[in-house]
């Protein structure tokens, strides 16, 4: 038997737990173990035992830095679980099961963001550095499959099932920067009273995190 393949039993759910980063490294699920496999030493170097239940997806963060590696991925339970080295990160969203896991490309490199969708149709932003749920959205009808556009952070392509799709746009914007556009637009906003013009910003800094237009 080649050297080249692997042999062992999986679970039926680690089928799609599969993923070839760019410096030729193969991450796959073996029941609830993440294993990091190295193609140019025919070798696994890494095995990581951080789910309770069979992983489902896996997938590489893209980036210009082969150094800088961070791998996302998820089990049927619901878990997700991103490491870069020995440094992890874990996400957790009751017992739905991620349907699909992908990174959104974020122009601010120091900034991570990770999206996922779930079984009970549930699309959710997490921001990985700070280890929080950054926003959330439910959709009417069932989908199962996402996809971003490489370069163009606005555009999400939600699959309904097989054969159509519909097209989903959500913009997301740094907090910081439309906080103080929103103070501003207050600012020349004669009509408004100090009081008012608080309130209302009280109400938008918890909404304007995030932004989606379907």
């Amino acid at each position: 038997m080649p050297r080249s393949t692997l042999t062992g039993s999986l679970h039926p759910s680690n089928r799609g737990a599969f993923a070839w980063s760019e410096n030729g490294i193969i991450a796959f699920g073996c029941h609830s173990v993440l294993a990091f496999f190295d193609v140019r030493r025919l070798e696994v170097f890494q095995t990581v035992d951080l789910h309770s239940t069979s992983i489902n997806l896996i997938c590489w963060k893209p980036s210009s830095n082969e150094l800088l590696l961070r791998c996302a991925s998820s089990d049927i339970g619901g878990n997700i679980v991103v490491l870069e080295g020995r440094q992890c990160a874990m996400f957790r969203n009751s017992n739905t099961p991620v349907s699909d896991l992908q990174w959104l490309c974020w122009p601010d490199v120091s900034r991570d963001f990770l999206v996922s969708l779930h079984s009970n149709n549930l699309l959710i932003v997490w921001d990985v550095g700070k280890r929080e749920r950054l926003w959330e959205h439910r959709f009417g009808t069932s989908v199962f499959k996402l996809s971003i556009v490489a370069h163009r952070t606005k555009v999400l392509s939600i699959y309904k099932h097989l054969f159509r799709r519909f097209c989903a746009e959500f913009e997301l914007s740094d907090p910081d920067y439309l906080s103080q556009r929103i103070r501003d637009e207050f600012r020349e906003n004669k009509e408004l009273s100090n009081k008012q013009a608080d309130h209302k910003l009280k109400k938008l800094e918890q909404i304007v995190k995030m932004k989606l237009v379907i």
